[in-house]
C-alpha cells in the first residue's frame, strides 16, 4: 500500500472540528541546573490538516 502526505502545516490557527483538542506547544523543560534535555508537549487532534487516523475511516 502506498501512503501519500498530503498533511497541511499545522499550528494555533489551524481549524479544528467542534469539540476537538485545539493545537498547542508548551515547553516543559529547558537544559539548564535543573534539567538535562529540552522537553517539549504537543498538543492536537487526529483531524487537524489531514486525519492522521484516516486509515481507521475505511472499510
Amino acid at each position: 500500500m502506498t501512503l501519500w502526505d498530503i498533511s497541511a502545516p499545522v499550528g494555533p490557527d489551524s481549524p479544528i472540528f467542534p469539540g476537538d483538542e485545539p493545537y498547542a506547544v508548551s515547553h516543559t523543560a529547558t537544559i539548564g541546573p535543573a534539567s538535562p534535555v529540552n522537553l517539549t508537549a504537543l498538543t492536537l487532534s487526529p483531524h487537524i490538516g489531514a486525519h492522521v487516523d484516516a486509515l481507521i475511516h475505511l472499510p
